[in-house]
């Protein structure tokens, strides 16, 4: 700020006259006239100055506002500076949080992928496996009624047998076997005809096979020795076997029989 001794030398006129232009370059009207009196050009300077005391003022109060709308400025520039830091922060939780996620999707889609392709893997091993046990049941079913159909001609084949050598025996009327009373007189017979027909009977049942070659073995046994066999109450037992449990039986009776 100038000093107030530092403007007039001591020429109040032209001092005046230099403010008077000062002042209407501002806006001001002026304050000096050639033909004005002294006491007017006094009055004219105490009404401008009062003036200017008065827009000072005026300033002094704005810039005053203006300040204080600086200071909340600031203090919201601040704020809104560390909120932008904070959600600067938040975003980047948020990015990572995202990308965490991204990684778990990934991972859960490549999962769902992999047990995609094990249930598809599954489900063609489950239809392969219905496919041969379906297969498995119909060779299943086609051995059952193989083995009844040898079964069967097992029992024909037993019972022409039987018939044959029943033509000289009176009261022998075959399948009634509860009703014959009379022994087979021909046990070599009876045991070449079962030696004849195992291959034609049995020959694709092993199991079969087997227990009838040990009954062989059994009945030649019986044969050399001097004991009887009712020849005709073991073909009634065999003729009238069912098919289940079939071998069970005809090795249970043989064994009591023999």
């Amino acid at each position: 700020m100038a000093k107030v001794n530092d403007f007039c030398d001591g020429n109040i006129e032209l001092g005046i006259k230099y403010i008077s232009s000062e002042l209407e370059i501002l806006g001001y009207p002026e304050i000096y006239y050639e033909q004005q009196s002294d006491r007017q050009v006094l009055i004219n300077l105490v009404n401008t100055t009062w003036a200017l005391i008065t827009d000072m003022k005026t300033l002094l109060l704005k810039n005053n506002e203006h300040t204080v709308e600086i200071i909340k400025l600031k203090s919201q520039i601040t704020l809104h500076i560390n909120e932008k830091s904070n959600f600067e922060k938040l975003l980047d939780k948020e990015r990572n949080s995202f990308a965490t996620l991204n990684e778990s999707y990934k991972s859960a889609l490549s999962q769902r992928n992999n047990l995609n392709k094990e249930l598809k893997k599954t489900k063609l091993d489950l239809k392969n496996i219905k496919k041969s046990m379906n297969s498995v049941e119909l060779q299943f079913g086609n051995e059952i009624l193989r083995q009844k159909n040898i079964i069967s001609q097992l029992k024909d084949k037993l019972a022409r047998f039987v018939n044959e050598d029943c033509t000289d025996i009176e009261e022998t009327t075959f399948p009634q076997f509860s009703s014959v009373k009379v022994k087979f007189p021909k046990l070599d017979k009876y045991l070449s005809f079962l030696c004849n027909n195992i291959q034609i009977l049995i020959l694709e049942n092993a199991t079969i096979r087997n227990l009838i070659i040990k009954i062989l073995v059994q009945l030649s046994n019986k044969r050399n020795s001097k004991c009887t066999i009712d020849e005709n109450e073991l073909t009634h037992y065999l003729l009238n076997l069912t098919e289940q449990g079939f071998l069970e039986k005809i090795e249970e009776k043989f064994n009591n029989l023999l």
